[in-house]
């Protein structure tokens, strides 16, 4: 219908937030059929889907589409690291820069979430130059969210899931250092470490009394460390956009980040 947008998903209708106005389709099935080739027939079926719901397009907030797209379609590409040894195994660069460029070639835009992430890919792929489109990402928080009252700690805050960019052991080098100039300050991760590293990192140069494991955490307890945080610090060596640099910056918290091209150009 005009003005309506159909919100195709594969997540949970929990995931959702109940106050986004769109018609919402949960879509599932083949669970046994690798993710690779699982992820490539939705995104097939979802189209077809939003074809025949009336879309005028089909806007994926990844680089995987459908191979055979039959309305005008947009991919979304937020970062190269599949597409990088140093990041992902050989068999996950090969099979991404073949469906990617393939996906991308079939689309009519190639959104990208940054300046920076919009040359790599002109760099690596200069037939997609002409469809790249630079949208950035936003923080859907802001510092209405939280009372202001919150009192200000002493705490540093790490927001990310453990991956070889996000240079976690400078910030545990860095840690380790800090807790013997000033023991009271502390260090409150939130995310997740799939392969370890953290526990790994532990094992060779021993525990951090001052670094706080704090997972994952909802909305309401993410936005009172971001307000409460001294400063929020990214090490990273490479992003593609770093949405918790904006997110911090929702709240007037201080960013602390390498000195990289995109964490000038997101952090300012």
């Amino acid at each position: 219908r005009a003005g309506r947008v159909l919100l195709i998903t594969n997540a949970t209708f929990e995931v959702v937030p109940p106050s986004l106005n769109v018609d919402l389709e949960v879509l599932s099935g083949h669970g046994g059929v690798p993710y690779k080739l699982r992820v490539l027939w939705l995104h097939q079926r979802a189209i077809s889907l939003a074809k025949s719901r009336g879309c005028a397009a089909y806007i994926s907030t990844t680089p995987i589409g459908a191979l055979r797209p039959t309305l005008p379609q947009i991919v979304t590409w937020h970062d190269l690291y599949d597409l990088t040894s140093l990041y992902r195994p050989l068999r996950t660069v090969l099979y991404s820069a073949a469906i990617w460029r393939s996906v991308a070639s079939r689309s009519r835009k190639v959104v990208a979430v940054s300046r920076t992430t919009a040359q790599a890919i002109s760099s690596r792929f200069p037939a997609l130059r002409q469809k790249i489109r630079v949208i950035r990402e936003g923080s859907k928080f802001s510092a209405r969210s939280v009372p202001s009252e919150e009192v200000v700690s002493s705490n540093f805050l790490f927001v990310a899931n453990i991956q070889p960019n996000k240079n976690v052991e400078c910030l545990l080098r860095a840690s380790r250092r800090l807790a013997t100039e000033d023991p009271t300050v502390r260090v409150q991760w939130v995310g997740v470490d799939v392969d370890r590293t953290i526990d790994k990192w532990f094992s060779q140069h021993g525990p951090l009394p001052n670094f706080d494991r704090c997972g994952s955490v909802d909305d309401e307890q993410l936005m009172h460390l971001y307000r409460a945080a001294a400063a929020l610090v990214v090490p990273s060596t490479d992003e593609g956009f770093c949405l918790p640099v904006v997110e911090a910056q929702s709240f007037g918290t201080p960013v602390i980040a390498s000195d990289i091209p995109i964490l000038r150009e997101v952090a300012g």
